[in-house]
């Protein structure tokens, strides 16, 4: 994944720009965001709140 101009997060592994690897597991989203993982793993600020686009994503049947 990685982080758009906006501060929001986006799937995809050919996205331009700096990307985090993420276990496609919700109890992994749910850490890392709790830990703060993706601010210092992008090493730039993330939305409020824009995990839960990613964890939508991850919810089962919705391809990814």
């Amino acid at each position: 994944m990685t982080r758009t101009p906006d501060g929001g997060l986006a799937v995809g592994r050919s996205r331009p720009g700096r990307g985090a690897w993420i276990h496609p597991d919700r109890t992994c989203l749910d850490t890392a965001v709790r830990r703060g993982a993706f601010t210092r793993a992008l090493r730039a600020p993330v939305r409020p709140g824009a995990a839960e686009a990613v964890g939508a994503a991850l919810e089962p049947g919705s391809g990814v």
